[in-house]
């Protein structure tokens, strides 16, 4: 009774103008962020002098991390993914690497192609089918969701949380880290499998915390370890908006929410603002050379196994 209204619901989202309109109007609140530093002149020039300044403030350990944190991210989303894919067909680790640096950079596009050129990558060259790669995406944003609930639970115990429920966390984790590190060499066992996953992503959201807390730095605000958890937490929540890739657009806006948000003495809407699209710049420069080589690598790797297919008279090597 149900199939026809969730088939034609299904329609509509896949729909190649409704995903354009998604990747318009990410595109919009992104330029309506930088819009609202801009329009009045004498705050819009102190808030990029501010910004200015807090570049120059920045220690060279902070320019390390500002650097080198959104690979470490790159590398632990690569290791989930090839954690779960891996036991379905063979996958390289520095297969997958290029693979998901290719998809972060083809999702900033309209209609995400990142994702299905990934999906279609693994079906031709791994000879994995399309719903096992589908549901192995699954998987890795149940993990993701479940590792960043951890990760913010663990940050957020000494502000807000009583000794029993600390003690709960702390087994969780206790539990987590012994099953995850089990499930790394034995990850044909779903329970350890899963574990180790949502261990990868629990780390991963650990590297935005810090990304986060570099990226107030610049405007000279410190946050405290739950803030930057509570904010890199919405931050992830916003990358799986669906049709908008990367949470573009979206994640500024929830990230200066929760600026405003998280007490009298945090950041306004506007520092949020600021702090996150300085994020995003640090991101764009960091990971978007790496996702353009991940392309030339796929598109390469994908030429080369058709030429051998043509040379085998099309039999499976795999």
């Amino acid at each position: 009774m149900h199939e026809e209204p969730v088939s034609a619901w299904r329609r509509v989202l896949s729909h190649p103008a409704v995903r354009v309109a998604a990747w318009a109007a990410g595109v919009s609140l992104l330029i309506s962020a930088v819009l609202l530093l801009t329009t009045d002149a004498a705050s819009s020039r102190s808030w990029w002098e501010h910004m200015y300044q807090g570049v120059g403030r920045l220690k060279p350990r902070q320019v390390i991390a500002s650097a080198l944190l959104p690979l470490v991210s790159l590398l632990l989303t690569s290791a989930c993914f090839w954690h779960l894919t891996r036991v379905h067909g063979r996958v390289r680790f520095v297969e997958m690497w290029h693979l998901i640096a290719a998809s972060w950079v083809l999702n900033l596009l309209p209609l995400k192609p990142g994702l299905v050129g990934r999906v279609v990558y693994h079906s031709k060259v791994n000879q994995i089918k399309a719903t096992t790669s589908i549901r192995v995406l699954i998987e890795a944003s149940v993990c993701g969701i479940a590792g960043v609930a951890m990760m913010s639970a663990l940050a957020t115990l000494t502000r807000y949380s009583p000794v029993w429920l600390e003690s709960i966390v702390v087994v969780a984790w206790l539990v987590m880290i012994s099953l995850g590190l089990w499930g790394l060499f034995r990850p044909q066992k779903p329970i350890c499998r899963y574990a180790a996953a949502t261990l990868l992503r629990a780390l991963d959201s650990f590297t935005w915390m810090l990304r986060y807390a570099v990226a107030f730095g610049v405007l000279n605000i410190d946050l405290s370890m739950t803030d930057a958890a509570l904010i890199a937490a919405g931050a992830q929540a916003a990358a799986y908006v669906p049709l908008i890739g990367n949470g573009l657009g979206i994640r500024e806006w929830v990230v200066g929410a929760l600026s405003r948000w998280l007490g009298e003495d945090s950041a306004s809407l506007r520092v949020g603002l600021a702090a996150d699209i300085f994020h995003r710049l640090m991101e764009f420069a960091i990971l978007l050379p790496v996702g353009l080589v991940g392309v030339w690598w796929v598109t390469r790797r994908v030429r080369t196994w058709n030429q051998d297919q043509a040379a085998g008279g099309g039999e499976s090597h795999g």
